[in-house]
């Protein structure tokens, strides 16, 4: 993913707590929300594919030997995070994918 994407979406992603689980990162996340979108998955079908395709753990860069591929409630704690304010406007313009952009 390049730094314009994640540039975009950092400032509206959670940062760590000091209780709860550590925030999936935004690369992660955002590959994930991509996968999901591209192959119609649900969240719990989402992890299934993770831990079942190789290919879709390396997309969004997950080593089954470092780390756990996070549960199906993962994605249902995004959407806020993803629709905070200038993020859409921001990111789901096309003038920042061009070249050089």
């Amino acid at each position: 993913m390049g730094a314009r994407p994640k540039a975009l979406i950092e400032p509206h992603y959670p940062k760590r707590g000091k209780v709860g689980r550590l925030p999936v990162g935004v690369p992660c996340m955002l590959s994930m929300y991509f996968l999901q979108q591209w192959y119609t998955l649900a969240d719990e079908a989402l992890e299934d594919t993770l831990y079942d395709s190789q290919a879709m753990r390396e997309f969004v860069g997950i080593d089954l030997a470092r780390e756990q591929v996070p549960d199906a409630t993962t994605p249902r704690r995004r959407p806020n995070q993803r629709r905070g304010p200038g993020v859409e406007s921001g990111f789901f313009r096309t003038d920042h994918m061009t070249a050089g952009g």
